[in-house]
């Protein structure tokens, strides 16, 4: 299997952001709305360029990858639990 890092970047984050505004929309909140974004913590950078395309400051993303890594499946029940 062959990945272009940049190729997946670009469609994380697109996908991301798309979905975090489709079920904002869908919740009737807009990111003013939300205490926290808690991504799956794969790449901080993913995760950085997916809140500037929301809105989100990162002082309201729960950020643990820079911790633990990417703990795939996991990652995102950690976040939520030292957020």
């Amino acid at each position: 299997v062959r990945m272009s890092g940049q190729e997946v970047f670009k469609h994380a984050v697109i996908k991301l952001a798309q979905t975090g505004a489709a079920a904002l929309k869908k919740a009737g909140l807009d990111t003013a709305g939300i205490d926290w974004l808690v991504p799956h913590q794969a790449n901080l950078r993913i995760m950085t360029m997916t809140a500037q395309k929301l809105g989100v400051p990162m002082e309201r993303v729960v950020v643990t990858v820079q911790d633990h890594g990417n703990t795939s499946a996991a990652s995102i029940p950690l976040a939520l639990s030292v957020a």
